[in-house]
């Protein structure tokens, strides 16, 4: 697994510099900070639910369960931008979390300043990278069907592995088949 101070970076489409680092168990106030820079669509798209309202505690609980369930049990990665600003501002993570010994359930979320910029896309194929590693053959995600980003996200991995859908109303399960690479 991904050892405590490896870093990756990357540029992202606008030139910034992106560096991920690895989950940790005490990033819950990154996972806020990141909540809070997704606007309603992007949070109901992430979540798929309307989460507008919520009490600061509950985010507070859901963040720290998210930060401390990634030990052990799967790998989660945080994505950092140097802005003029702010140095080190999170601006995305991903993160999978074993179902059993061959699949996983995957997530990602990017601010929305940051979307579109292929920064989700980069986490994506970072931690797939990580998931082949662990041995986990299929990674399971649950998607709306109108999440225009996470789809051409999608439309990038069809290239590399099988990708399998089947839509129930306004979701759609998606399994990315780590075992079977097209290329």
């Amino acid at each position: 697994m991904f050892g405590e101070m490896l870093v990756v970076q990357f540029r992202a489409a606008d030139n910034t510099l992106i560096s991920v680092r690895p989950m940790q168990r005490d990033d819950a106030p990154y996972l806020i900070e990141i909540f809070g820079g997704l606007g309603e669509d992007s949070r109901y798209r992430r979540f798929n639910q309307w989460l507008a309202n919520i009490d600061d505690d509950r985010i507070w609980l859901e963040a720290e369960r998210i930060a401390q369930s990634t030990v052990g049990t799967g790998c989660g990665l945080l994505a950092f931008a140097d802005l003029p600003e702010i140095e080190n501002t999170p601006v995305g993570g991903v993160r999978y979390i074993r179902t059993n010994s061959e699949e996983a359930e995957l997530a990602v979320s990017v601010t929305d300043e940051f979307q579109g910029l292929g920064i989700g896309t980069q986490l994506v194929q970072i931690i797939i990278e990580e998931a082949r590693k662990e041995g986990i053959k299929r990674l399971i995600g649950v998607l709306q069907v109108d999440n225009a980003p996470i789809w051409g996200l999608m439309r990038k991995l069809d290239d590399f592995y099988e990708v399998s859908r089947v839509q129930d109303g306004t979701t759609t399960y998606v399994t990315i088949h780590l075992d079977k690479p097209i290329k």
